[in-house]
């Protein structure tokens, strides 16, 4: 019997004063809402995140990848962390699958 593979390579960090715990929550991009079709999407959110898409092509990043950072960018202004932000695609797909279970398959 062949020996286990090693665990994959951990994807390098930025710097700490770069770095950043991020917990998704309802409420990120829209205000919370008592029920789904309460939720109000502001027509300036989209104008928002459109201009965003025009600016930064995000499509080379894994989907869950793509989805944090384009929150993140979006929450700070900060392009730089189109390049800066590591993300670990498996725990964020994992954290989907989670929350799926959770609240529910949307």
């Amino acid at each position: 019997m062949a020996p286990p593979a090693p665990p994959p390579a951990r994807p390098k960090l930025p710097p700490i004063a770069r770095a950043a715990l991020l917990l998704d929550m309802d409420g990120t991009l829209l205000d919370i809402a008592p029920t789904p079709e309460a939720v109000v999407v502001p027509p300036d959110l989209i104008a928002s995140l459109r201009a965003l898409r025009a600016r930064l092509d995000l499509t080379r990043l894994p989907v869950h990848s793509r989805d944090v950072t384009e929150r993140v960018i979006h929450a700070t202004a900060d392009f730089d962390y189109f390049t800066d932000l590591v993300c670990d695609e498996d725990a964020l797909a994992d954290g989907v699958r989670q929350a799926q279970k959770f609240f529910g398959a949307a």
